[in-house]
């Protein structure tokens, strides 16, 4: 953490006994809701100092922070419980410290216009003969024809109920994941669930997806295994992707 000014010390305390009480919660909103009380006794730029830190660590060994990390991309919502006043000083202190992690924490990116993707023959018409009720009600369901169909839906809230589904497998969800023209709002959905933004195969096929945020693709790349950041650094990802997935196989080395 960078020592600005006189106080730096007594922060970097403050945050390090935070850290240690972080490390018996279990729970990710009862972890990000103590961050923000946390949040809450500090100034904007000390904000920033701290999400810096957490967004910017790449130890395997500060195994609490990486976990805030994870945290913070799948309850990113969560922050605007600050107030606008004090997020819109968080990114100007953000802007003069040019901590890229946190600017794009607070700065979404624009949404791309996706293109319907191709689906396995007659998908799209049988999705088209349900109304949204009957869609939610199959996502609840049990029978596999159904929810292997419904992975291909494109309404946020049609997916949000098909995470939650305990039929719903791992393949299910990287299926999803690695969706190249899936609407963001789709992805978003993923990146909400605790559940499933704990295995590492749903994180690996988000970061390769274009349609995901950067901010999101950029705070997942420490939780990459070597040989997949060397795949991304020869895909044709965003520039500061693969600038960033160089630097982070360096640091593993």
């Amino acid at each position: 953490m960078e020592k600005n000014d006189r106080d730096r010390p007594s922060l970097e305390h403050a945050f390090q006994a935070f850290v240690n009480q972080q490390r018996g919660i279990r729970e990710p909103l009862q972890r990000v809701a103590k961050l923000l009380e946390f949040f809450n006794t500090l100034s904007p730029s000390e904000i920033t100092a701290c999400l810096n830190e957490i967004l910017t660590q790449n130890s395997p060994s500060k195994r609490t922070l990486s976990r805030l990390q994870l945290d913070l991309i799948t309850h990113r919502s969560k922050l605007a419980e600050l107030g606008y006043e004090t997020l819109s000083s968080v990114y100007q202190a953000a802007i003069g410290l040019d901590a890229m992690e946190v600017k794009l924490l607070l700065h979404s990116d624009p949404q791309q216009a996706a293109q319907p993707e191709e689906m396995p023959g007659g998908y799209r018409a049988k999705l088209a003969s349900l109304t949204l009720g009957e869609r939610k009600q199959l996502s609840r369901g049990k029978k596999r024809p159904h929810l292997e169909l419904l992975l291909f839906d494109d309404q946020p809230a049609v997916i949000r109920s098909l995470l939650q589904n305990p039929k719903i497998v791992e393949r299910d969800v990287v299926r999803i994941a690695s969706r190249h023209l899936a609407r963001t709002a789709i992805l978003n959905e993923i990146i909400r669930s605790s559940r499933w933004m704990s295995q590492y195969r749903v994180r690996k096929a988000l970061v390769f997806n274009p349609q995901t945020l950067l901010f999101t693709a950029l705070s997942l790349l420490p939780h990459l295994r070597s040989n997949d950041l060397r795949l991304l650094i020869g895909s044709s990802l965003p520039i500061e992707l693969i600038e960033q997935a160089r630097k982070q196989l360096k640091r593993k080395k």
